[in-house]
C-alpha cells in the first residue's frame, strides 16, 4: 500500500512543485510509517517466543546454509539496483509524471498478490528452490525494461519485478522454519538479514559506478539481471538441512 500511495502522490508533486518539495515529501513519509508503527508493535506482541535457553544456544549450521545466504546476498545486490534506477531510466526515456507514477503504483499492486501467487511454492519445499525461483523473476523484470523499451514493455517489467521482490524475505524465512527447530529461527533470520544488508549496501554503489563510467543507466539494469541469475543458480543448488527437526518434503 505503501508503494501504491507514494507512487501515485510524489511524481504528482514533484511535477508541480519540483526538486524543492522533497523535505515536504520525507515528512510525509516518515508521518505515514509512524502511524503505522502501533500495527508493527501489536503484530510483534503477538508472537510466542520459545522458552528453552538451553536450545537456543545451539550452533547454526551456517555451512550447510551456504547456498541459500550466497543466493540471499546477491538477490539483495540486484534488486536494490531496479529499485534505485528505475526511476534515472524512466527519466532518461523520457517518460512524463503520469507514466512514472503508474509504474510505480503497478509495482505496488504486483507486491500486494505476490503472496497469494507464492504461497503454494513456499508452503512445498524445504530447500532453495523458492528463493531461487523469485530471484529469477525479480532478475527478468530488471531486464526487460533494456530489451523492450516501450511503456508496455515498463509496465511489465513492473509487475513481474512486483510479483517477486518481497517473496525473497518470505523464502529465506520459510527455509529457517522448514528446517530448523523454532529456537534457531530468529539467529537464521538474523544471519540472512545480515548478508542482505551487505548486499543491498553494495548493489547501488557498484550501479552507480558503473552509470558513472559508461553514462548509460541499461548497463546497471543488465549487470544487476546478471548478479540475479548467479544468485538464483546459487539458491537452486541449496538442499534441504538435516538437522534435529526433519524438514518437510
Amino acid at each position: 500500500m505503501g508503494m501504491i500511495l507514494s507512487g501515485a502522490t510524489l511524481p504528482t508533486l514533484f511535477e508541480y512543485h519540483g526538486a524543492g518539495a522533497w523535505p515536504m515529501s520525507w515528512i510525509a513519509l516518515g508521518s505515514a510509517s509512524l502511524l503505522a508503527c502501533p500495527l508493527s508493535i501489536w503484530a510483534a506482541m503477538t508472537v510466542h517466543l520459545p522458552t528453552s535457553a538451553a536450545a537456543g544456544a545451539s550452533a547454526l549450521p551456517a555451512r550447510k546454509m551456504m547456498a541459500a545466504l550466497l543466493g540471499y546476498g546477491l538477490f539483495a545486490a540486484g534488486y536494490i539496483v531496479y529499485l534505485k534506477f528505475i526511476g534515472a531510466w524512466m527519466n532518461a526515456l523520457p517518460a512524463d509524471f503520469l507514466l512514472v507514477s503508474f509504474v510505480w503504483i503497478t509495482i505496488g499492486i504486483a507486491i500486494i498478490a505476490s503472496p497469494f501467487v507464492w504461497r503454494g511454492l513456499l508452503a512445498r519445499f524445504a530447500s532453495g528452490i523458492p528463493l531461487a525461483l523469485a530471484t529469477g523473476v525479480v532478475a527478468i523484470g530488471t531486464v526487460l525494461p533494456v530489451f523492450w523499451t516501450g511503456h508496455l514493455g515498463l509496465f511489465l517489467s513492473a509487475a513481474v519485478f512486483g510479483l517477486a521482490v518481497f517473496i525473497g524475505p518470505g523464502a529465506v524465512t520459510s527455509f529457517s522454519k522448514k528446517n530448523l527447530p523454532q529456537q534457531m529461527w530468529a539467529k537464521s533470520v538474523s544471519l540472512f538479514t545480515l548478508v542482505f544488508a551487505v548486499g543491498q549496501t553494495l548493489g547501488p554503489v557498484g550501479a552507480g559506478w558503473l552509470i558513472d563510467t559508461t553514462g548509460e543507466v541499461k548497463h546497471s539494469l543488465l549487470a544487476a539481471g546478471a548478479i540475479l541469475a548467479t544468485g538464483a543458480a546459487a539458491a537452486a543448488t541449496q538442499r534441504p538441512i538435516a538437522t534435529n527437526k526433519k524438514p518437510r518434503p
